[in-house]
């Protein structure tokens, strides 16, 4: 078993987690790796239509570096 020590990228507190030998972990919600947009569009390109409401939908001109999205129990329990 290995702990590492993550950051929760909604609140930013630390996060223990243990991983085990059979890729099990525990202590936080990982949700993949994401890059960082730094510039988008101002003008949307498309528009998507969510119930009875129209969205603009825009591009990403840049992106930064690519970053592993994780969250502590305690934000993951507050949007489900």
């Amino acid at each position: 078993m290995k702990t590492l020590i993550k950051k929760c990228s909604v609140c930013g507190k630390k996060i223990r987690v243990k991983i085990y030998n059979n890729r099990h972990y525990s202590g936080g919600r990982y949700f993949g790796k994401i890059k960082i947009p730094l510039k988008i569009s101002n003008k949307p390109y498309k528009y998507t239509k969510v119930g009875n409401k129209k969205y603009g939908v825009v591009k990403v001109l840049k992106y930064g570096k690519e970053i592993e999205y994780w969250e502590c129990p305690e934000c993951y329990k507050e949007k489900s």
